[in-house]
């Protein structure tokens, strides 16, 4: 049984600021608009073990060998936790995704302004855009851009607030944002999390 769709977003980068130096880097512009395409590259299986039940020693073990990690969770209980590559889809997955994202766009409308630097680390660096982004469902006055300095993929982000439906994606060419969401499904005493990686793509 397939649970609510939930989008993810990772920790920014939030130090003081340096000395500017010029935007040089990609800005997204134009309409990014969900076309149906998406991908799965990941599952994470997870597996309570409670302690006072018969064959639970005999369980994590297997588990162990199996490849999870178990944690202990509270004195009569561990979770025991795996990443997979999915070798099926849950039932119900496709028509879920496709009817949550239709019509799921942001558009990058302008007018486009010199970005301001709001974080310069060791990491990568954060820039400000008081441009206005228009979606589905709500609108968003300005975005970040962070940039990495170990390869990752740029990633753009938003206000958190109820007229902005969308808060974080990937931005790994001009063509195509990337949002991440998870769909947690149940498979007998297992719960799964499908990892998704869904596209949307420049008109």
């Amino acid at each position: 049984m397939i649970a609510a769709l939930a989008f993810l977003f990772p920790s920014m980068l939030w130090s003081a600021a340096h000395a500017a130096p010029d935007f040089s880097g990609l800005r997204p512009e134009g309409r990014f608009e969900f076309q149906g395409h998406y991908d799965v590259p990941q599952v994470r299986i997870v597996e309570s073990v409670a302690l006072n039940t018969p064959g639970a020693e005999q369980r994590l073990a297997q588990l162990r060998r199996e490849g999870f990690v178990c944690i202990k969770k509270s004195p009569t209980a561990f979770r025991c936790t795996q990443m997979a590559r999915p070798s099926e889809l849950p039932p119900g997955l496709d028509e879920t995704l496709q009817q949550k994202m239709k019509g799921v766009f942001a558009q990058f409308a302008g007018p486009f302004t010199e970005p301001e630097l709001v974080s310069d680390t060791g990491q990568g660096r954060e820039w400000l855009f008081h441009e206005e982004v228009l979606m589905k469902g709500g609108k968003a006055a300005l975005f970040r851009l962070t940039e990495y300095f170990d390869g990752h993929s740029p990633a753009v982000t938003f206000p958190v607030s109820e007229e902005t439906p969308l808060s974080f994606a990937d931005f790994p060419s001009a063509n195509e944002l990337v949002l991440h969401a998870v769909v947690n499904a149940r498979q007998d005493e297992r719960t799964l999390g499908y990892l998704i990686e869904i596209r949307l793509e420049r008109l």
